[in-house]
């Protein structure tokens, strides 16, 4: 199991008795997400127009997180994969431990016709992806290899399972509402 199926798997029990209070229905729409009877660990979901909001203790991030422009309920109902969801809240950031992985992908395109010092460079680089992602650039550079996106780019993923969390947990409760 990686990282973002267990916390995931975690806040998904920890939304697991968390039931769906309307606070709005109009041409805004909002919704509180909460333990009956208490605010904690609460979520605030407002649908507008011009795209959708998340507040309160439970979000993805410490203040909160907005979509893009143009998302309403009916998509955030919908059948979406993790990143299409993420894609649509979030930017992508360095995450070290996703750069290792690729660096160290035996089918990666890191690898991929490499000689043996270049795969020793490879494996040197990922035991200090944590100086960050200039200095893994730098040393993938040396190597002459293309930049195009760089390595270790991703949703972070505390911020993924939250926000999937909230979407998985949110559409179950829409469901029983109906």
């Amino acid at each position: 199991m990686n990282i973002f199926e267990s916390t995931f798997n975690m806040y998904m029990k920890q939304l697991s008795e968390h039931e769906l209070q309307v606070i709005q229905d109009g041409k805004v729409k909002a919704y509180r997400m909460a333990k009956p009877g208490t605010r904690v660990m609460s979520t605030l979901l407002v649908f507008t127009p011009e795209g959708i909001v998340l507040q309160g203790d439970f979000t993805p991030e410490r203040n909160g997180s907005v979509s893009s422009l143009g998302y309403s309920l009916a998509w955030f109902l919908g059948e979406l994969s993790p990143d299409y969801l993420c894609e649509k809240f979030f930017l992508r950031e360095y995450v070290p431990e996703y750069a290792r992985e690729e660096l160290l992908d035996p089918n990666g395109y890191w690898r991929e016709d490499q000689g043996q010092d270049v795969l020793d460079k490879l494996d040197e680089i990922a035991k200090y992806v944590e100086d960050g992602p200039d200095w893994v650039h730098r040393e993938l550079d040396d190597l002459e290899f293309c930049m195009d996106g760089g390595v270790g780019y991703a949703y972070a993923p505390s911020k993924k399972a939250a926000l999937c969390a909230i979407q998985q947990k949110f559409k179950e409760l829409m469901a029983l509402m109906d």
